[in-house]
């Protein structure tokens, strides 16, 4: 019988920043980018020009935006098509975040707060991209090109935000025949880059940590809790202290900045005196499993 896993207190804080992150992109899109005309990328995109579509040709209105369920069944394909290289634990999280994304895209009023449309794809373009990329790293998405990008990065091809803009290419061909617009095309590009540039700072599993901890412990207690509850391996060598004198142990390890707190706390818990150093920003070629 499988062992049902516990909920913890991180679990419940990662919901609820993926709960938060939804509703900052659907606030994103309904009051800054829809209000404005422009059009999102994504599933999202084609979602709204087929809501454009039914609207103009067939005259369907309910009386609130349904581009969110549009969107949601568009989804259901990428899902399934990326389920076994995502993991099933993403896949129930996307479905989920959707299925919230999807209510507040259609509960939050359509409305024009900003009249300058620059501004308004400038704001929109960084609460979209800051709410998808709390969704991502706390380990759920919001489906479209976020499935894709995450398949691509998960096979070292790219990251998250290059990856949207790339598929994003093909909306906008669609966008940009029904906008017919030279001034909204040109701020419908300028949302799209500032999006995917703030989705890319957000989330931070793309950026890759180098770190150096020298210990007093001359024990292996740190370097297997690291190999124990982070899975990630280990190098050590035995150093010397040119101005105490004493002998300590040099550990050298690479993770991703999203992982880097979990570190911190497990050598803080074992050694508070321990000495870290962190370099950023680093490029890891060989057997370096990058995590999502």
């Amino acid at each position: 019988m499988e062992r049902i896993k516990r909920i913890t207190r991180t679990d419940i804080m990662k919901i609820a920043m993926i709960l938060a992150g939804s509703a900052i992109y659907a606030c994103g899109v309904n009051l800054f980018i829809v209000s404005a005309s422009l059009y999102n990328g994504g599933l999202l995109g084609l979602a709204q020009i087929f809501r454009t579509l039914l609207k103009e040709m067939l005259g369907f209105d309910p009386g609130f935006d349904y581009a969110g369920i549009i969107a949601f069944l568009l989804n259901i394909p990428v899902m399934l098509l990326t389920y076994k290289t995502i993991g099933k634990e993403v896949i129930y999280k996307t479905f989920f975040c959707l299925a919230f994304q999807t209510l507040m895209l259609s509960v939050i009023p359509v409305t024009t707060l900003i009249d300058d449309s620059l501004t308004s794809c400038i704001i929109g373009g960084i609460l979209c991209g800051a709410g998808t990329g709390m969704v991502l790293t706390n380990g759920g998405s919001s489906g479209g090109t976020d499935l894709i990008g995450m398949y691509f990065t998960k096979n070292n091809i790219g990251s998250v935000g290059r990856i949207a803009i790339y598929v994003n290419i093909f909306v906008y061909a669609i966008a940009f025949t029904i906008m017919a617009d030279v001034k909204r095309i040109i701020y419908t590009l300028i949302f799209t880059v500032i999006s995917n540039l703030t989705l890319d700072r957000m989330h931070s599993q793309n950026i890759n940590c180098e770190v150096l901890i020298i210990s007093k412990h001359d024990d292996a207690e740190i370097q297997n809790a690291i190999i124990l509850e982070m899975r990630r391996g280990v190098s050590y060598w035995e150093g010397y202290g040119a101005f105490t004198g004493d002998n300590s142990r040099v550990l050298y390890i690479i993770v991703s900045k999203y992982e880097l707190p979990q570190l911190k706390r497990i050598v803080k818990r074992i050694d508070p005196q321990a000495f870290v150093a962190v370099k950023n920003g680093i490029n890891v070629l060989g057997n370096f499993e990058k995590r999502l």
